[in-house]
């Protein structure tokens, strides 16, 4: 049975999640809060109740959210992957796109991964009757034809948070970055498709077409990234990363690789001309001998405007290796990054204790500034300074200090 105690923490906790990181709520939620406790989930004493964490490192938990409103049978989610075609062999040197057609699904709804996991029943539009939900991408390679793949081990995966913005509302994608695919050979794309809390969607019989789909394609040139063009235009937009000389030639950053001239700028941490004047070495090696895998540097940038933000957030510079978007709570990003490395990157242990450690020091400074980012990326031994960095609220007002005598 869980106390009253443990109850009141949890919805406090949910009480900060700010609506930046989420769409709105869904039909007839009013919020995330944990339901209490079910009598089946009580005559398992000891198994603790799901509070929306992902149990990421193993363990069970009961959840007490009702399954909520399922569909009528004409209004049953379907999808196909349109691109790219079954069968088919792609560039992994290339930007890829995956493409999808889903019926009877409205798009948009998400609530947070890492803090709402499967807090709310499914929900229904009001309007349509159709389920309200959100799609994601997931790539896998395969080893065997016959035997099923590992569900923890993926090459690839996106949650797919937007609306659908057709006439018809049905099309959505996602892009599989140059580089991301690391291995060569046959590989497995599916959707996954799932209601607003993130729970696979309900459907009113079992005896129906599937409501996800999958294809295998070939994969060649995996690894391979091609080169900058960029070689030495910095052109003003590098304002104080400790690459003075826009033309990188003399500012003995040995631990920046192939960055002859600017390489995409992707140590600047600005990427939306965010007046990030104070930040060093953002990507510039630095890691203090540690092993990333397959991976690059997991550095964290803060600013305004990412993804037409008007407040400042977090996300990861290195988005061929960290495919997440941005976020003013840094938890979600950091705790992706660790996953990654762990998952993906195959980083050794040192590192992933090493990007626990990293977390913990980004919690310990004051929350959505740009010392959350700089405390992080130290634990690397990566230089940056985002504490410089004026931080604004979702109005695009700059955020005051404030002083206490």
């Amino acid at each position: 049975m869980i106390s009253s105690v443990v109850l009141s923490l949890a919805v406090a906790a949910f009480a900060a999640v700010r609506a930046e990181d989420s769409s709105a709520l869904p039909a007839g939620v009013r919020n995330f809060n944990p339901q209490p406790p079910s009598a089946f989930c009580k005559q398992f004493g000891n198994v603790p109740p799901a509070i929306g964490t992902q149990l990421k490192n193993g363990g069970q938990s009961c959840s007490s959210t009702p399954q909520g409103l399922i569909p009528d049978v004409n209004k049953m989610v379907s999808t196909l992957i349109v691109e790219p075609k079954f069968g088919s062999t792609i560039d992994a040197s290339k930007d890829n796109v995956v493409r999808i057609d889903t019926i009877n699904l409205v798009t948009g709804f998400f609530n947070l991964a890492n803090e709402q996991y499967y807090m709310a029943p499914q929900t229904l539009d009001p309007q349509t009757g159709t389920i309200q939900g959100h799609q994601h991408i997931t790539v896998q390679k395969l080893g065997s034809t016959t035997q099923a793949p590992d569900p923890k081990v993926f090459a690839f995966f996106k949650g797919i948070n937007n609306a659908a913005t057709d006439p018809d509302k049905r099309s959505l994608q996602a892009t599989i970055p140059a580089g991301q695919l690391t291995e060569n050979g046959l590989y497995r794309i599916c959707s996954i498709t799932g209601t607003d809390s993130h729970q696979p969607v309900i459907m009113p019989v079992a005896q129906r077409g599937a409501q996800d789909d999958c294809i295998r394609v070939n994969v060649r040139n995996a690894g391979k990234v091609p080169a900058p063009t960029n070689t030495g235009n910095n052109n003003g937009n590098n304002k104080g990363n400790g690459n003075n000389n826009n033309n990188n030639k003399g500012n003995n950053n040995k631990g920046n690789n192939n960055n002859k001239g600017n390489n995409n700028n992707k140590g600047n941490g600005n990427n939306n001309n965010n007046n990030n004047k104070g930040n060093n070495n953002g990507n510039n090696g630095g890691n203090g001998n540690a092993n990333f895998g397959s991976c690059q540097a997991p550095t964290i940038e803060f600013g305004k405007g990412f993804e037409g933000r008007k407040e400042t957030s977090f996300q990861p510079v290195n988005k061929g290796s960290f495919s997440h978007g941005s976020a003013q709570n840094i938890d979600i990003i950091t705790q992706f990054i660790c996953d990654r490395l762990r998952d993906t990157c195959k980083a050794p242990q040192a590192t992933q204790n090493l990007c626990n450690q990293a977390r913990s020091a980004a919690g310990s400074k004051k929350a959505k500034t740009g010392a959350q980012a700089d405390a992080f990326n130290a634990a690397f031994g990566i230089k940056t300074n985002f504490a410089a960095v004026q931080a604004f609220d979702d109005q695009g007002r700059p955020l005051r200090k404030r002083f206490f005598f």
